[in-house]
């Protein structure tokens, strides 16, 4: 049975291992495993097919990847400057930077590293259309009142979770507007409810409407029809469970970020999943926390 390689976000291991588990093989960086591919929520990405090579010499090396005809990126393991020297033999991918709303094409290329001295491993179908999942954004750093925007850019941009420009969204637990700013970029109305005082960069803008309301006494009368419920508050998982319950007969789009204090609560994640989301899972630039999304149009 063919090998599946997990992508270890450098500060969430313990959750990955609970997840999917691990073996000998397995590094610091990345999980290798035997029991097929798992859907992981943890993953940063998930490599395919893993295959485990012996070689001698560098030259040795870069024949069995070149062998292959594809773009590597060196996902260094070890021994870093003897990757490097095989790596200078083949086409190399890097990790760009991207906009946001940008189309993201994913032209093949494979993901290598060294396990030893004389042995590697290597994978050729990724699920990330960015080698090991990176998304690194060319930021606004004068505009959002917080880096909690990136977030929201991310799910947009690489998940698709975007309302459209005459659609109405509610984003609970505002403040201080991050998101709400990146909605009224998108939409066409954002009512912004929190019971604190949005960034007056944000609040200045005229799409968005903000209500001095608690996001968990608000009723959906109280505002009328909106098409997208967005939420980056921050709440035990279990109260933002009860809030999806209560608009989930009034709304159908769903982006939500799941926080945890401590350690990860493994059966709140389970509740989160009987929902059915289109996607549950920790984004690259999400913290102690996994992002819910549930789109049915």
């Amino acid at each position: 049975m063919s090998l599946t390689g997990y992508i270890i976000h450098s500060h969430f291991k313990d959750d990955l291992v609970q997840e999917v588990g691990t073996s000998d093989l397995s590094t610091d960086q990345i999980i290798f495993s035997k029991n097929g591919v798992q859907k992981s929520i943890w993953s940063q990405d998930t490599l395919h097919d893993v295959e485990i090579a012996s070689f001698q010499s560098i030259k040795d090396a870069a024949k069995i990847l070149l062998g292959k005809g594809f773009r590597w990126y060196n996902f260094s393991q070890s021994h870093h400057r003897r990757s490097e020297l095989i790596q200078e033999n083949l086409k190399s991918v890097t990790i760009p930077k991207i906009s946001f709303l940008q189309n993201i094409e994913k032209k093949p290329f494979g993901i290598w590293g060294l396990l030893d001295q004389n042995k590697l491993f290597y994978s050729t179908q990724t699920e990330s259309p960015i080698a090991t999942g990176e998304f690194h954004f060319n930021e606004d750093k004068e505009t959002p009142p917080s880096r909690a925007y990136l977030k929201l850019w991310e799910a947009m941009t690489v998940y698709g979770a975007q309302p459209k420009s005459t659609q109405t969204v509610v984003d609970m637990g505002s403040c201080p507007g991050g998101w709400s700013w990146v909605l009224a970029q998108v939409s066409g109305k954002v009512w912004s409810v929190d019971k604190a005082p949005l960034d007056p960069k944000v609040s200045a803008n005229k799409k968005i409407h903000f209500l001095k309301r608690d996001a968990f006494t608000l009723k959906p009368e109280d505002i009328g029809s909106i098409d997208w419920f967005f939420s980056d508050i921050i709440c035990e998982p279990q109260r933002l469970y009860d809030l999806i319950q209560k608009w989930q007969p009034v709304v159908n789009n769903f982006v939500c970020t799941v926080k945890f204090k401590g350690k990860t609560d493994f059966q709140a994640i389970k509740f989160f999943q009987e929902l059915q989301p289109t996607l549950l899972k920790h984004l690259y630039n999400n913290k102690h926390e996994i992002t819910f999304i549930k789109i049915k149009e």
